[in-house]
């Protein structure tokens, strides 16, 4: 009784610090322990499952954000290249306006 749950034991405490885990032949039995280590695996295959969804969505997350940063610096150039026309006109009008 002690061996296996010492090994849930280790189990859970790989899987905190990121590493693999192995419940051996615990998921097998059919008694109260074996129920117990296969809704352990159940819980783990889906904290795996959710942190590969969540993975791919801050990778898509950060390719938006790169894109968003792309965009704003092209309409910041847009908007200095504007302001350039628009001074320009400025002393265009000024000028024009002082020889009528």
């Amino acid at each position: 009784m002690i061996r296996p749950i010492e090994q849930l034991t280790l189990a859970t405490n790989a899987l905190a610090s990121g590493k693999s885990i192995d419940l051996g032949n615990l998921v097998q039995k059919e008694d109260e322990l074996g129920i117990l280590a296969n809704s352990f695996l159940k819980m783990i295959l889906s904290i795996q499952d959710k942190e590969e969804v969540l993975t791919t969505q801050n990778e898509e997350l950060l390719a938006q954000q790169d894109e968003l940063q792309e965009n704003q610096l092209q309409l910041q150039n847009s908007l200095n290249y504007l302001e350039k026309y628009n001074q320009l006109n400025h002393v265009l009008t000024f000028t024009l306006n002082n020889r009528n």
